[in-house]
């Protein structure tokens, strides 16, 4: 366990000992990695980012598009009902 005390961990990790042999390793948190856990890894690439950010807006032009289309049917085939006024 001293090996613990002079190879600490860093972000959260949690220093093991391995009994037979003495050594110490960490076990390191979700996005973070090294023998210390001091380094910094991404969880999610920025690509796939993009590419779900990219998806919504195409999702939403598409949405935007329907809703017109759909909107000038509707009042190609709506006729006007006549009112007294009108005859």
């Amino acid at each position: 366990m001293e090996l613990c005390k002079v190879n600490s961990c860093h972000n959260g990790g949690v220093c093991v000992s391995m009994a037979p042999d003495g050594n110490a390793t960490c076990i390191c948190p979700n996005g973070f990695d090294g023998d210390f856990c001091e380094e910094g890894c991404l969880l999610y690439s920025r690509p796939v980012g993009h590419i779900g950010g990219l998806l919504i807006v195409v999702l939403f032009v598409l949405v935007a598009v329907l809703a017109v289309m759909l909107y000038r049917e509707r009042r190609k085939t709506h006729t006007p009902v006549a009112t007294a006024e009108a005859r």
